[in-house]
């Protein structure tokens, strides 16, 4: 007999297993963090704002850098 699949939330998942369990929290407390500084550091963490234009770090000029990347065009 086949048993029918069914979605289930993600937050009624738990994993308490000795592989996942503590990949989870290294990724939860270090992993996200570090992203989340760089993100900030860089100026990239910018572009996830609506309030903010123009401000997408590859269009910005920087000291040092010869040029900012020219955006792509777009299709039409």
């Amino acid at each position: 007999m086949k048993h029918p699949l069914a979605p289930v939330a993600d937050s009624a998942v738990t994993f308490r297993d000795p592989f996942r369990a503590p990949r989870r929290q290294v990724n939860r407390t270090v992993t996200l963090a570090r992203e989340y500084e760089l993100l900030r550091r860089t100026g990239r963490l910018e572009a996830f704002n609506p309030r903010v234009k123009d401000v997408h770090p590859c269009h910005v000029r920087r000291p040092g850098r010869e040029s900012a990347r020219a955006p792509r065009a777009r299709r039409a």
